[in-house]
């Protein structure tokens, strides 16, 4: 680490002390972090998050469609439900659903 990065790093631990806090934010690589940097690179990571997020979004659909399937499981559908006009109804609640 550069000689002025560490001068930085203890000026904010001083200021810190001196407010009465402890530094909680770590400031080194996390261990995951460093792995996918040396074995992959910023170009593996970033595919790699990118086909992760598109698995979270798939899961996170078919939760939302089975749960708006059952209107009565939570307070949004079913008062979408109650409050809705009655022949719309199930679209509202399937708009609070989705």
């Amino acid at each position: 680490m550069p000689s002025s990065e560490v001068n930085f790093k203890i000026q904010d631990e001083g200021r810190l002390a001196e407010l009465g806090y402890t530094q909680e934010l770590r400031r080194e690589w996390s261990l995951l972090f460093a792995y996918g940097l040396n074995t992959g690179g910023p170009g593996v990571m970033t595919v790699g998050w990118i086909i992760v997020s598109m698995f979270t979004l798939i899961i996170g659909a078919c939760m939302a469609e089975i749960l708006s399937s059952i209107p009565t499981s939570g307070g949004p559908y079913f008062w979408a439900y109650m409050l809705a006009p009655q022949h719309n109804a199930p679209f509202f609640a399937w708009i609070t659903g989705w």
